[in-house]
């Protein structure tokens, strides 16, 4: 089995040769940053650079799944909210976090704007999910939040009406 017929025969309740290794969130290391000189926050902000760091969690890590975004801002910075950088105790770039929501409550559904794929960094999400559909599709499977599972369609309709 390659890395992404075992991650899909674990999705779907079958037996893989051995259980897939990935990570649901972030599986990205300065050393990959390195490695790939691919660093933050150019690799939150350009489509390009976010490919080549994520690719490196199968490359260098040997990880069953690459994984874009790397942090979970896209969506909030989208939709209006004023966003931190992440920035860490020695002076290293870390992962952003919202400095201030944008005017929603807690249960509200946000609307979506019509341009909500234009805005922020979502069209270089966009561009990194294109580049590793292209270059790793048939071999390692792409996780990620946005967009991914049918319960997000209430949330994020836009995402479904673009075909990547």
């Amino acid at each position: 089995m390659n890395s992404k017929e075992r991650v899909m025969a674990v999705i779907n309740h079958q037996k893989p040769d051995r259980l897939p290794c990935f990570g649901a969130n972030c599986m990205t290391t300065y050393e990959q940053m390195e490695k790939t000189q691919a660093f933050w926050p150019q690799a939150h902000e350009n489509g390009e650079t976010m490919a080549r760091l994520a690719l490196a969690s199968n490359t260098i890590l040997g990880f069953d799944a690459v994984r874009v975004p790397f942090c979970q801002t896209f969506e909030a910075r989208a939709l209006g909210a004023r966003i931190k950088p992440g920035k860490l105790p020695d002076d290293m770039e870390g992962i952003p976090g919202i400095d201030h929501p944008p005017a929603f409550k807690i249960d509200d559904t946000p609307v979506f704007p019509d341009d909500f794929l234009s805005r922020g960094y979502i069209p270089e999400l966009l561009k990194a999910v294109r580049i590793l559909k292209r270059s790793i599709a048939r071999k390692i499977e792409n996780s990620g939040y946005q967009g991914s599972g049918r319960r997000n369609k209430r949330f994020c309709p836009a995402l479904y009406r673009r075909r990547l």
